[in-house]
């Protein structure tokens, strides 16, 4: 099934550095060099999480045969690896649950067959728009352009890990 849309979620934005910290980035996080505009390039987490969902979705044992065949995108590496990717979306979409639980509650119906209340899921939810956010983020992104060309050079003070986290 073909996407009708589709955030390019390897085309960062920067965020300026001096709103690093307001946004969670520490000093030592990864800067643009001075001659690209300085910065931090950035993506948004909401878009990590939508490629999970996507993996969660591919990797279901109906889809999965077919995306190990195409062997693109996260398939194009061993299956042990893509178990690894996989075990990791699932725990990150845990952590998106339990750090901002949906507290709408479901109410019941009675079902004539079965003289049993069953859930009714319908229920309103106080969301945010998601087609403004992801408008907004495909305006802004980085222009395919200057993403090309611009470079992330370590600095003087930039944190650098042992390994990945």
């Amino acid at each position: 099934m073909e996407r009708k849309w589709h955030i390019v979620s390897y085309r960062h934005y920067v965020l300026p550095e001096p709103l690093a910290t307001k946004y969670g980035l520490k000093t030592g996080h990864a800067k643009l060099r001075p001659e690209d505009g300085d910065g931090h390039p950035v993506l948004f987490e909401f878009e990590h999480h939508l490629h999970c969902v996507d993996i969660l979705r591919q990797a279901t044992h109906w889809n999965y045969a077919y995306y190990l065949k195409k062997a693109k995108g996260p398939f194009a590496n061993a299956p042990p690896i893509v178990k690894t990717h996989v075990n990791y979306c699932i725990d990150i979409l845990r952590q998106v649950v339990m750090c901002q639980p949906d507290l709408g509650l479901f109410g019941q119906y009675w079902i004539e067959d079965t003289d049993e209340p069953f859930v009714d899921f319908h229920t309103n939810h106080k969301c945010k728009n998601f087609h403004e956010i992801r408008e907004w983020v495909i305006e802004n992104q980085m222009p395919k352009e200057k993403y090309r060309k611009v470079k992330v050079v370590k600095r003087p003070g930039d944190i650098v890990l042992p390994t990945i986290p």
